[in-house]
């Protein structure tokens, strides 16, 4: 009757019996449950009080009697509970009694042999469901809900008539006493990630589970920050935000960022102190934030040579000249158009290995299959890839090819990731793989089909020739139901974010890759006319083309390996940024000279209020550099005074202590950084002047300390 498969993995058809039985053994036990908590309630001196008499039927309601203090069994219920009962029946309403739903029986202890039978049947449904989920824990993955059995009748009650839910106090704060609190917050953060900025900036050093991290890296550092004060917390949430903004759209920058964001929101604040319209005052932040990113499109300069790129990844490394070598190097070998990964090396070595694979335009479906939360990404070895144009919708579709890849994870010992790249993951089929991906039974992820429209196909057949995976082609009347672990690819590594993802392969298969790029080349000559579509066969043959370098990084010690990952990192964000977008002088210098440039721009605007919003984004435009000298024990006020009426690429060189071409110098900075700076700080400091009020939750020990 309960029969089980012999694979962890289980059809949803065979337990939908089995649930059917046991969810009428649950029923029986449902409805005679609630005749067991009314005995219960009896045996506490509770009394049916307020019988209505009725030609049809009377209702009677279960109250306690004047005085009654013991608190009900099941905590808070309704004052009352209406049951229907036979009208040609009357009861003594002194006397204890029992009642059960539409009660025929003028005396409920008729019935209590039934009641116990059925709290008996609900109690085995219960055992049966919980060992049935002990040992066949995946089928859970039939239930999105993760729900391991039927609640009982008495929660199921609970339930319905209401439980009372915790309530939390809150404290509100306005105007300037809220805004007070979260400049507090925000200049904690700031002070802690600015003294890691530039050449001469120190290093931060974080304890994590009792073991100390030394930490470069201003994301890292301000992802680590809790404060106690909730009012203080918010506003370093806001900074956090910031610094994780940069981070994800440009890769580097974050540091720089929150020193600008602090210094633009102080001012900000000032101005709104002093009267000035916060609405009005955005509007003039939002002007000056779109003229400075015009202004850095037109002065950006391409990179120019290796050397440019070596100057940037070790300026982004700070200062690492052994880092920037190794990216520049990387780089090289695998073109603009290649992929860089950073691995962990199995030495203290640290090496360039250039292998197979290509990088695809899309991330994974669920953030629920990250396997690796320090990065956000999803990283396997040695997967197998499924690579489908049908949409997977339902669980019949993955259950024989799931089963398959199960029995061979046995036949070796160690459990088979699986990569499955198709155009959609329905809800039931999606529910199936999270679960059983959670519980450790199948290693796997979701990666939703590249290209779009026609283009589809191709780059779905592009994916399946670099795994050397077979294309199951739902046109030409394959089906992944009928899918074996022959049609399956292989890599030797994939890396799967939230909008794109790196395949690593072991390049067994060149001569099948060597011809699909030979095929493309050719239809690339034949289109010449069409520019859209020369532009997508030029972007295929890129990612086929381009290969991937893998930075395998050592270190004497965890700690310096972790240190050297987080600089490398950054290194190759900046990199590929500037390949992309172009370089400016680094330094704060940029920032620093298109502050010359505002008060022309800032002599257009009408509103008094948006010229004043405007000045704010313009005095900050200084802080990055101010920093910098500050960490280098320099006057920065004297350094900037000094660089104003200079030319764009002069700036101060904080490693020489000197004046001189930063671009001369190779102190860079990619100008999709720079920018992105801008946009951010401009964003941040926007909500906070036009925050009003701030809601905080009163902590358990007590009231919230009122500010000074």
């Amino acid at each position: 009757f309960f029969g089980m498969s012999e694979l962890p993995l289980v059809h949803p058809h065979a337990e939908r019996h089995n649930h059917r039985a046991i969810a009428f053994l649950a029923l029986l036990g449902a409805a005679a449950s609630f005749g067991v908590l009314t005995t219960t309630w009896t045996s506490q001196n509770l009394y049916l009080t307020n019988v209505h008499a009725n030609p049809t039927t009377a209702r009677v309601a279960i109250g306690m009697p004047q005085g009654f203090t013991k608190p009900l069994p099941m905590g808070t219920y309704a004052d009352a509970l209406e049951l229907e009962a036979s009208a040609e029946h009357t009861y003594d309403v002194s006397q204890r009694v029992s009642v059960s739903m539409n009660s025929q029986t003028p005396s409920g202890r008729a019935l209590s042999p039934v009641w116990i039978m059925g709290a008996l049947a609900s109690a085995v449904a219960g055992l049966m469901l919980f060992f049935r989920r002990q040992r066949v824990a995946p089928s859970a993955a039939l239930n999105p809900l993760h729900l391991t059995g039927a609640p009982s009748a008495d929660i199921a009650m609970a339930m319905t008539l209401g439980v009372s839910q915790k309530y939390v106090p809150k404290k509100i704060y306005y105007d300037q006493e809220a805004r007070a609190q979260l400049m507090r917050g925000v200049n904690t953060v700031a002070d802690a990630v600015g003294v890691t900025l530039g050449p001469r900036g120190r290093n931060v050093v974080i304890s994590l589970e009792n073991e100390p991290f030394v930490i470069n890296d201003g994301v890292s550092i301000a992802r680590q920050i809790e404060l106690a004060e909730p009012g203080e917390n918010a506003g370093a949430q806001l900074i956090k935000e910031v610094a994780g903004r940069t981070n994800d759209q440009a890769g580097d920058g974050t540091t720089t960022s929150s020193v600008m964001a602090r210094g633009m929101i102080r001012r900000g604040l000032k101005s709104v102190s002093a009267g000035r319209n916060p609405m009005t005052l955005k509007r003039g932040i939002e002007k000056a934030r779109d003229f400075l990113i015009q202004q850095l499109n037109e002065k950006a300069i391409k990179v120019r040579s290796l050397q440019d790129i070596t100057d940037i990844a070790s300026i982004s490394a700070g200062n690492d000249m052994a880092i920037g070598k190794l990216i520049a190097e990387a780089v090289d070998q695998v073109g603009a158009d290649g992929v860089l990964t950073l691995e962990d090396s199995p030495s203290t070595e640290t090496w360039v290995d250039i292998k197979e694979g290509m990088e695809v335009d899309r991330g994974y479906i669920s953030n629920e299959f990250i396997n690796n939360t320090d990065k956000n990404v999803v990283e396997y070895e040695k997967p197998a890839v499924l690579v489908t144009n049908e949409k997977l919708t339902q669980v019949s579709q993955l259950i024989p090819l799931l089963e398959q890849l199960l029995q061979a994870s046995q036949s070796r010992g160690e459990p088979i990731p699986l990569v499955i790249i198709a155009p959609d993951v329905g809800s039931e089929a999606l529910a199936l793989l999270l679960v059983n991906k959670q519980q450790g039974v199948l290693p796997c992820v979701a990666i939703r089909a590249p290209g779009f429209g026609d283009w589809m196909d191709p780059c779905l057949q592009d994916v399946a020739i670099a795994s050397d995976a077979q294309f199951v082609n739902l046109t030409l009347g394959m089906s992944v139901a009928e899918a074996t672990l022959d049609d399956l690819g292989y890599c030797r590594k994939i890396i799967v974010e939230n909008d794109k993802f790196t395949m690593i392969t072991d390049g067994e298969n060149k001569e099948d890759i060597a011809d699909r790029i030979e095929q493309l080349k050719q239809e690339l000559e034949d289109s010449s006319e069409s520019v859209f579509k020369t532009l997508r066969l030029s972007e295929r043959i890129a990612k086929l083309v381009g290969g991937v370098a893998v930075i395998n990084l050592g270190a004497n010690t965890e700690v310096e390996l972790e240190d050297k990952k987080l600089r490398a990192e950054d290194a190759k964000n900046a990199v590929l940024a500037a390949i992309s977008d172009g370089i400016v002088p680094g330094g704060g210098a940029a920032l620093l000279h298109l502050q010359e440039l505002m008060p022309e721009y800032i002599a257009s605007l009408d509103d008094e209020d948006e010229i004043v919003g405007a000045q704010i984004v313009a005095d900050s435009l200084a802080e990055p550099l101010l920093q910098i000298c500050r960490n280098a024990g320099i006057e920065g006020e004297v350094i900037a005074n000094q660089l104003r009426g200079l030319p764009f690429e002069m700036g101060y060189n904080a490693m020489t202590l000197q004046i001189e071409d930063l671009i001369h110098a190779g102190v860079l900075d990619p100008a999709r950084v720079t920018k992105n700076v801008v946009l951010n700080a401009c964003s941040i400091c926007t909500i906070m002047l036009t925050s009003q009020a701030l809601v905080l939750g009163l902590p358990e020990d007590g009231p919230i300390a009122t500010p000074m």
